[in-house]
């Protein structure tokens, strides 16, 4: 039989270890950030993502889907200028990571080359698009865009990439004489893991 006395010694053993425990729990749960950072798991460990700089997105792991944040770096609208050329870049955007690598970039891009004369050669206009796609249980950064260039002497080019599906990545190009289509093709690319767009080609 305890006396009162042992009792009273082994209750204290008791609130003190589960002390110690729930402190160590906490230590592994929580992370200390600064003020401008906030705290997010990345699917293995705790981190700090500067909000002011960057900015956190949903991240996926191959063989386990959605798992944790990823911490991306916001990027400014950008242009450069040469005596030949002009380019700018806008509009960055993330839509997630994979395996905590960013996935986003710019969304719109014109790139103006000029001739001697001082007169526009070619516009080139980019639009960019981003999704996160599995393929053979890899998940991929899919980037489709569409190209458009505008000579001076009224020919142009339209050119589409695109993704048909999670396992075919296709070019589309037309090119036009005037308001007439003079060629227009179609190449695909395909592969049962990863990004298709680095795979064998295909049929259409």
């Amino acid at each position: 039989m305890f006396n009162i006395k042992q009792s009273s010694y082994i209750l204290l053993f008791l609130v003190l270890t589960c002390s110690v425990s729930a402190k160590s729990i906490n230590r592994q749960a929580y992370k200390v950030c600064k003020t401008n950072e906030k705290a997010y798991w990345d699917g293995s460990s705790s981190q700090c993502c500067d909000t002011t700089t960057h900015e956190l997105v949903k991240n996926y792991k191959n063989g386990v889907g959605e798992n944790g944040y990823g911490c991306c770096q916001k990027k400014e609208n950008i242009s450069s200028t040469s005596e030949t050329s002009e380019t700018s870049k806008k509009n960055y955007t993330f839509i997630g990571s994979i395996n905590s690598k960013c996935c986003g970039g710019y969304l719109n891009q014109e790139t103006i080359q000029y001739l001697p004369d001082g007169s526009i050669g070619v516009n080139a206009l980019y639009e960019y698009s981003y999704q996160i796609k599995e393929n053979g249980g890899s998940y991929y950064c899919a980037e489709e865009y569409s190209l458009m260039l505008n000579y001076q002497y009224g020919t142009r080019q339209e050119h589409f990439y695109y993704y048909k599906s999670d396992n075919k990545y296709c070019h589309k190009s037309i090119y036009y004489n005037g308001d007439e289509i003079e060629y227009q093709n179609i190449d695909c690319y395909c592969s049962e893991k990863d990004d298709p767009k680095n795979g064998k080609n295909c049929i259409p």
